[in-house]
This record gives C-alpha cells, sequence and structure tokens, in this order.
C-alpha cells in the first residue's frame, strides 16, 4: 500500500525563535491545503529561515545563494525538481526528508535536510511540498493549537483561557527544541575549533558524519 502524502503549503517564517538566553533559532510553519488544516512546526537554522523567507516572499537576490545554485545545477543536469517529501518525524521534533527529482525519465531521491528541501521547492515553479500522512498524525497541530484525537470537538475547551495556555506550551516546546539544536552546534563549532588549533591541521580527528539519511531536524 503507498503511503498516503499530504499537500503542504509555507503559512509562515519565523526568522528569530527564542532558544535561550542570547540565542535564537528559525522556524518554519508548512499547513496542509485541506481541512482540517493541521500545521507542522519545523526548527531550523536561521540561515536556512532567511532563505526559505526570501523565496516564499518572491525576493530576487544579486547574488545566488547556496540554495539557488543547487537548484541552477539540476536544471543544468537536465533534471527537474518535483517535490520536497517531509518522510518522518522523531519525538515530533526531530523531522527526515527528501527531494525527488526526475532526469532522463528516471525518478530520483535525494536525502537532505527539510529546511533545504522547502529552500529549494519555494525556488522551484510548480514543485511541491508533501509530508507522509504518517508525520501529520504523530506531529501536526491544529489551527487552535491542539493536536487531533479521539476526543470530539464538542469537548475541546476552546476558551480564550485554553487556547493561551496551549500556545505557551508550544512555545516551550519550540524553545526546547531550539536549544537542543543549539547544543550540537556548539559541539560541532568546537570540534572544528580543536581541529583548527591542531598542529597537523585535523587534531587526529575525523570529520564529524551525518545524521541519518533524511536529515533529521528538530
Amino acid at each position: 500500500m503507498v503511503p498516503q502524502r499530504i499537500r503542504l503549503h509555507i503559512s509562515d517564517v519565523v526568522l528569530a525563535v527564542p532558544s535561550s538566553v542570547g540565542v535564537e533559532a528559525g522556524m518554519v510553519i508548512l499547513t496542509e491545503d485541506q481541512p482540517p488544516g493541521r500545521s507542522l512546526r519545523i526548527i531550523i537554522g536561521q540561515p536556512e529561515a532567511r532563505a526559505i523567507h526570501v523565496a516564499w516572499q518572491g525576493v530576487t537576490s544579486t547574488r545566488p545563494s547556496t540554495w539557488d545554485l543547487f537548484g541552477s545545477t539540476i536544471n543544468l543536469l537536465g533534471a527537474q525538481f518535483l517535490r520536497a517529501v517531509i518522510t518522518s518525524v522523531e519525538e515530533e521534533r526531530h523531522y527526515h526528508a527528501v527531494i525527488e527529482l526526475e532526469q532522463h525519465g528516471q525518478h530520483r531521491l535525494l536525502a537532505c535536510r527539510p529546511s533545504d528541501a522547502i529552500a529549494l521547492a519555494a525556488r522551484t515553479y510548480d514543485a511541491e511540498i508533501v509530508a507522509e500522512g504518517s508525520v501529520l498524525a504523530e506531529a501536526g497541530v491544529l489551527p487552535d493549537g491542539s493536536k487531533p484525537g479521539p476526543v470530539a470537538t464538542a469537548d475541546i475547551d476552546t476558551s480564550p483561557e485554553a487556547l493561551a495556555r496551549r500556545e505557551a506550551e508550544l512555545s516551550a516546546r519550540e524553545a526546547e527544541m531550539a536549544s537542543r539544536e543549539r547544543i550540537v552546534a556548539e559541539r560541532e563549532a568546537a570540534l572544528d575549533r580543536a581541529g583548527a588549533t591542531s598542529p597537523s591541521g585535523t587534531g587526529g580527528m575525523t570529520e564529524p558524519q551525518s545524521g541519518q539519511a533524511g536529515g533529521g531536524e528538530a
């Protein structure tokens, strides 16, 4: 059975999400096109957030970015960018993705971070952004800030106080995710500094390997 894929669109890009004192991250919000309108809130790096925001707003830069270069390379190699696919999520915050290409009649998949896939899709005319149904089932958030479940709509507390409480809980969760990303970035920066100050230039360490296929992203 082919997994269900749900069409999404970029509904917001936040360039600065507080993660801890003096540290910020970015966030992209993807919302499904059809009811019930669930959203995925994906914490990403600020450079990636700016790249997505620029393309989403239709701004043309005089100097090509990394994502512009990659898109141009795809075209130069005779391929077509079809869609960005959010394939899975872990603990409702670590997302994985692939991009789908068509080249000379062959269908190709490339694992990547969701932020890179979205940045490319936003730069490609008629490209789709989709997610596997299981991703929205696990991490999708309804417009009122609640998560879908077996409880009837009439039983959901939609008072201003309840909505404010849910928004606060979501903000706290997003801050936690951004904090985890900051810790990882600091560790990678420390490894880079150690390698740069080593007499051999490597500090006796190999380059950190990338995460599992799909480009996990909080």
